[in-house]
């Protein structure tokens, strides 16, 4: 500590020596000597270490409006540049403080703190001395730390209860900060710490957790930011025959034992077995969230193997086509032309092609044509997304028009057409081995043209639209999980009396598949 005492005031002396004699007055100051100045004096055994500490100290000091003087030649420098005249004391006109106290006076100086610097044990350890403007020692204590930068972060913190700021971006936003185990907020944030070092965690859902450090300086923001990573999700298939494999987008991941890690998307998978047939499917993946897929394969044991309806259940998308018999009770009355003065149908004639004397006359018309159907089923319910059903006929029925002149006139329908939308059903099904018997109810709308001729007048098309109620109970055969055949059995019921009512027989074809267009829906029970 003399020594320390004795460099304060040799170097002054020397520095007032130079200049006294040209000084007659005080000299202009530095913008920094209205500052708090602090001269560092540190040593120690390993010069190596204690250069670290040095440049460390004025890092942890960056932004302090002080002026800390760290080495010797920034010392001597200091006190040529802020030396005074000649003390009055010195001339025997007033009386001298201390030594000490009147160097500190003379250059202004606030503190001096003097450190060794110990790394012999393989940490750090500091031990300081705090001497003020009176020339005294008001503190003594020692820093243990890992390293010198450590150490000299430390000694700032300690001595000057120094604080930065540290301000966190992230990509996306709103990630939680926690600093040094406790939460500051969301992002952006900016937080005020003590001068150091401080561990902080970043996290945000879906998203890998982000662990750093960072360190803070007296009075300077240090900016952190990142971008976060989507986690990766998880593929499992399930159900699968030993020693399946599952490619995802054609490549081979293995057998089908463990869940896969993937990045966030959306994948064509396949699912593979020696002896069973293969099931393609799509799956999206959501980060950090494990997606299943039931994959149980059919034997390759024919086309009329059995399986379980599992392997039915899984292909969720159902599309038909067939072959579709209409047999109508209906007198289709009120069918017009599309004109302001219409021809009118008022009724099918009587046995002898007269016209009835009361009311209007049903007859049965037949009409054949096709069908198809497009649903999505979950395991039990289904939803009919299209149905559509396009009919002909030529019932060669003697019909009643009323002409635009307002007579009754007799002709032929000789064509009939029909077009039905069914916009909205719902269908229900169970599973009995291949055989899936269902159930369907919903609502559409019936389109005919009848086309009729007549000796009186010319050939005409009259029109006719009107919704129904409909009900059908069929039963599917699975030849395999993915194809199948149908037989059916629907009545419709018009709202208009003059359509009657529908029995509809239909026999055809279908198909099921796992995914379209790498679309999932959700099960119910997840809507």
């Amino acid at each position: 500590m003399l020594r320390f005492l004795q460099i304060l005031i040799f170097g002054w002396v020397v520095a007032l020596s130079t200049t006294s004699a040209a000084q007659d007055a005080p000299s202009a100051a530095p913008e920094s000597i209205g500052s708090e100045v602090v001269y560092w004096n540190i040593s120690g055994s390993d010069s190596k270490a204690v250069e670290v500490f040095r440049s460390s100290i004025g890092q942890a000091l960056a932004g302090e409006a002080g002026r800390h003087l760290l080495t010797e030649a920034t010392f001597q420098t200091f006190v040529r540049e802020n030396a005074g005249p000649v003390p009055g004391c010195f001339l025997g006109v007033e009386s001298c403080p201390g030594a000490q106290a009147l160097v500190f006076a003379t250059l202004g100086l606030s503190l001096a703190i003097h450190v060794k610097l110990d790394t012999s044990s393989g940490r750090s350890r500091a031990k300081y001395a705090i001497i003020d403007a009176r020339g005294s020692v008001s503190k003594e204590s020692s820093i243990d730390a890992a390293t010198p930068r450590d150490a000299a972060f430390s000694i700032v913190r300690e001595v000057f209860d120094a604080t930065g700021a540290a301000q966190f971006e992230t990509t996306p936003v709103a990630a939680s900060v926690e600093i040094d185990g406790q939460p500051v907020g969301a992002t952006p944030v900016l937080a005020r710490l003590p001068v150091g070092k401080h561990a902080y965690t970043l996290q945000l859902p879906n998203f890998a957790v982000v662990n750093g450090e960072v360190e803070i300086r007296s009075g300077v923001t240090e900016k952190v930011k990142h971008s976060f990573e989507a986690l990766s999700g998880q593929l499992l298939i399930t159900d699968a025959p030993p020693g399946a494999h599952v490619f995802v987008n054609d490549k081979d991941y293995g057998e089908v034992a463990q869940a896969i890690e993937l990045p966030p998307g959306t994948y064509a998978i396949e699912i593979k077995a020696d002896g069973y047939e293969s099931m393609r499917d799509a799956a999206t993946i959501t980060p950090g969230v494990e997606s299943r897929r039931s994959a149980p394969l059919s034997a390759e044991i024919g086309l009329f193997s059995g399986f379980g309806p599992e392997a039915i259940a899984v292909n969720g998308y159902i599309f038909r086509l067939g072959f579709e018999h209409g047999i109508q009770s209906a007198s289709f009355q009120d069918a017009r032309t599309d004109s302001d003065i219409p021809h009118e149908l008022r009724s099918f004639t009587d046995e002898n092609g007269g016209f009835p004397a009361v009311g209007a006359l049903d007859q049965t018309i037949h009409t054949n044509g096709l069908r198809v159907d497009f649903s999505y089923n979950f395991r039990n319910i289904g939803i009919v997304l299209l149905s559509m059903s396009y009919l002909l006929g030529q019932p060669e029925k003697s019909v009643a028009v009323t002409t635009p002149l307002g007579q009754d006139e007799v002709g032929t329908l000789v064509g009939i057409q029909r077009l039905q939308l069914r916009p909205f059903q719902v269908s229900y099904r169970e599973f009995y081995g291949n055989f899936v018997p269902f159930a369907e109810v919903g609502m559409g709308m019936d389109f005919t043209w009848l086309d009729v001729e007549s000796e009186f007048f010319n050939p005409v098309t009259l029109s006719q639209s009107e919704g129904f109620l409909g009900l059908g109970a069929g039963v599917q055969y699975f030849m395999t999980p993915n194809y199948f055949a149908t037989v059916r059995y629907g009545i419709q019921g018009y709202f208009d009396a003059g359509l009657g009512v529908d029995h509809l027989l239909y026999i055809g074809l279908g198909a099921a598949f796992p995914n379209v267009f790498g679309f999932d829906a959700e099960p119910p029970e997840k809507l």
